[in-house]
């Protein structure tokens, strides 16, 4: 493997692509692939090419960061890129970083306006076409590199000219130097200050590394432009290796994106270190056309880091400064003495997301104000919940592809009034969606502290692409467009799958493409509700798991029948032991359960989960905050009464939603009618011949008065929740979910 101490960035033009490539400590080396171009040289790259990228890494190294200090993971580096190699103050990289977050703030509604119009450009094309970019996506493109400039300049502002000029020494010097475009010379000069409507691919590798925690790590990423995300999808192929070592590796990872929507990023570890010698991160950055799935190379890139040598410096002897004696208030001037401290604390900040088991579903909140060290009891202080801007899409859900607003999860109360230790305490309850969200404490719109929790399945990793099989199901979802997650005893299993369905049936011989096994959808990246119908809901029996990592849609129609019964005796011998044949259905297949003999614990049903279920399977939406506290206290406090009780006010809460005007307003037909009744009252879809009976008996209410149709749902309403089953769901609640306990290992 020849390789070259870069970083790259990639430019494909048309059905052409040229080369764009930089680096920081040598000359640079052009390669080809695939195809034959004439060199022409481009004396300068646009800044807002150089600036996208330079704001792109701060989100993402800052994203990963923040997830994996939520699970108490190792964090990584990466974050102090910046501030290490263009020398900036701890200020000035905080300034960086904000810069980075008001570009993505007023950048994301850009983004979203093209990935729309982007998907909906795919779907009503041929799939062999070429789509050409519209002058609406070119005038999108045009609109965000204004943007990267206008975010340029600001940075300039708040660094001062003289700080600035030595960034953007930085950027267009080593972090850009030797900047060359290799571009075919049948294809459309590119005009350097705009490069309108010409695709780009950016691609690049950095090494870096913790003295402290004497680690190696490596970052890799391709990500497109709205002209190149058109027709291809990105994908990156990292390496993190030691140059005096052979071949493989310290660490390799492959992963894709969706077009321009998401990038296709890896994060590469070594740990223990050895002092002088040099590390390497090495990247091939693909192009996957979008129709055929046929991927192109379209570049390398490198970038290495020689460990030096820990050298002990010569301590300096010190005189100790004294420390000042406060100075004391006087009693005349004690409010403009006070200093007001406001904090939050929330414990823990990694929970499991509603409607999954085994883990922490709440979490304590507490919001305190103080004057330095001491407390200030009864003062008014606010929370709110909310999705914060640098983890928008977050748990691999693309938030302009769904409808409704993205549920957050809820807070048991909003505002209170801080005790004599000077905090108010309430709870904290996530929604069925995995994702960071933020809770924040505040007093005014400028004195707020905030902290993010982590919701989500953790240490769930992705499943690569594998010789003997390949994974189907995330080229037309841009609303879930990374979609093949589990834990790592489940995809290891896929693996083994597949190599024993070849062994057994083909041998030594390659097995044909159209004859692998095909993996469709397993879980998002964070697990949590996989909502298929794009609305944030649970009320859905599509995916009802695939939540924790160990289910997979396998598709059975390219699968001789004759080898059906050897296959599912693979799956078991490879941990699927809780496998659904589905090849009956309208989408045949096997829906695989990685349990190893273990036993589904399905989550239990709280105050909370009920309160949410019934809201979006009558009403089609989640509640928000007034309307979830007024049912969720009713029906604790219910709870508490006794199991009539509860039964009343379940009963109650059901009866005033589908009563509602905003019911009555979604003009729901009989049949429709029954079917939201299975799904708020016993939490699943009516077999066809129950559909048959409750239809027939809500048209015989009132045949012998005259009544409206209101009063007859009402009255079936009355009769369905006689049912044994409905009684069996409502005593079944409980307070809150079961501790975490002790779980076969495979299944962690």
């Amino acid at each position: 493997m020849k390789k070259k101490n870069t970083i790259t960035i990639i430019l494909v033009l048309a059905v052409t692509v040229m080369t764009l490539t930089f680096g920081s400590q040598s000359p640079l080396t052009k390669e080809l692939f695939d195809f034959e171009a004439n060199a022409e040289s481009v004396s300068q790259i646009p800044n807002h090419i150089l600036y996208d990228q330079v704001f792109r890494l701060v989100i993402s190294f800052k994203r990963k960061a923040e997830i994996q200090q939520l699970q108490s993971e190792r964090v990584t580096t990466f974050p102090g890129y910046f501030k290490e190699e263009a020398r900036l103050t701890e200020q000035e990289n905080k300034i960086l970083q904000q810069v980075a977050l008001e570009f993505l703030q007023e950048a994301q509604p850009v983004d979203d306006q093209a990935a729309v119009s982007i998907e909906q450009l795919r779907q009503t094309s041929p799939d062999e076409q070429q789509i050409s970019p519209p002058l609406q996506l070119t005038d999108l493109q045009q609109q965000r590199n204004a943007l990267v400039l206008h975010y340029r300049d600001r940075l300039n502002q708040l660094l001062g000219s003289g700080r600035f000029g030595e960034f953007d020494n930085f950027v267009r010097g080593s972090f850009a130097s030797g900047f060359q475009a290799i571009q075919d010379s049948s294809a459309p000069q590119m005009n350097p200050a705009t490069e309108a409507a010409i695709p780009i691919i950016y691609g690049g590798s950095i090494t870096g590394y913790s003295s402290a925690g004497r680690y190696v790590e490596g970052y890799a990423f391709s990500y497109m432009n709205y002209e190149a995300g058109l027709n291809f999808h990105p994908a990156i192929q990292g390496d993190l290796y030691r140059t005096d070592m052979p071949e493989p590796g310290l660490d390799s990872r492959y992963s894709t994106g969706y077009g321009s929507i998401t990038a296709a990023e890896v994060f590469l570890f070594s740990a223990n270190y050895v002092e002088g010698k040099t590390y390497c991160t090495y990247s091939t950055h693909f192009s996957i056309r979008r129709a055929t799935g046929v991927r192109i190379v379209s570049g390398n890139s490198q970038d290495c880091k020689t460990i030096p040598f820990v050298t002990t410096p010569t301590p300096t002897p010190t005189t100790p400064t004294p420390t000042p004696a406060p100075t004391p208030c006087s009693s005349s001037l004690s409010e403009s003495c006070e200093v007001t401290i406001i904090s939050v604390d929330i414990t823990p900040q990694a929970l499991k997301p509603l409607g999954v088991s085994g883990g922490n579903n709440t979490a304590t909140v507490s919001a305190c104000l103080r004057s330095g060290i001491t407390p200030l009891p009864n003062r008014q202080i606010n929370l709110k919940v909310y999705r914060h801007l640098i983890h928008q899409n977050s748990g691999g859900h693309f938030e302009a592809f769904h409808r409704g607003n993205r549920p957050v999860g809820k807070l048991d109360k909003v505002a209170g009034v801080t005790g004599a230790n000077g905090c108010f305490v309430t709870k904290y309850r996530p929604s069925f969606i995995s994702g960071i969200v933020t809770i924040e404490a505040f007093v005014s719109s400028t004195f707020f502290e905030f902290k993010h929790v982590f919701v989500g399945v953790p240490n769930l990793v992705e499943l690569q692409e594998g010789q003997n099989y390949k994974l189907i199901g995330n080229e037309r979802t841009p609303e879930h467009p990374s979609n093949h997650w589990g834990t790592p005893a489940a995809v290891n299993g896929h693996a083994q799958i597949a190599n024993d369905y070849k062994a057994m049936f083909y041998g030594n011989n390659p097995i044909p493409e159209n004859d692998k096994i095909a993996y469709n959808d397993m879980s998002l990246e964070l697990g949590g509700k996989f909502d298929l119908r794009k609305d944030w809901l649970n009320s859905s029996d599509q995916h009802g798991e695939h939540r924790v990592g160990i289910n997979t849609d396998t598709r059975s129609s390219n699968i001789p029948t004759s080898r059906w019964v050897a296959l599912k005796q693979i799956f078991i011998d490879r941990g699927s032991t809780g496998t659904y044949d589905e090849t009956g259905s309208t989408s045949p297949h096997w829906h695989l359960a990685f349990l190893f003999n273990a036993t589904l614990i399905k989550a239990e049903r709280t105050p909370n989960s009920f309160v949410e279920d019934v809201w979006g399977a009558i009403l089609d939406r989640g509640s928000n905050q007034a309307e979830w506290e007024n049912w969720h206290t009713q029906l604790v406090n219910a709870k508490a009464q006794g199991q009539s009780q509860l039964l009343a006010a379940a009963k109650t809460f059901e009866g005033q939603l589908f009563g509602s005007a905003e019911y009555i307003a979604r003009q729901r037909t009989r049949k429709e009618f029954i079917n939201d009744v299975f799904w708020s009252h016993l939490f699943r879809e009516p077999a066809g011949a129950e559909t048959t009976y409750w239809v027939t008996y809500l048209a015989n209410i009132g045949s012998f008065a005259p009544i409206t149709e209101e009063e007859r749902r009402q009255w079936f309403l009355g009769d369905f929740q006689s049912s044994q089953e409905f009684e069996t769901v409502i005593f079944e609640i409980v307070d809150e979910i079961t501790p975490p306990t002790a779980k076969p290992a495979r299944l962690n």
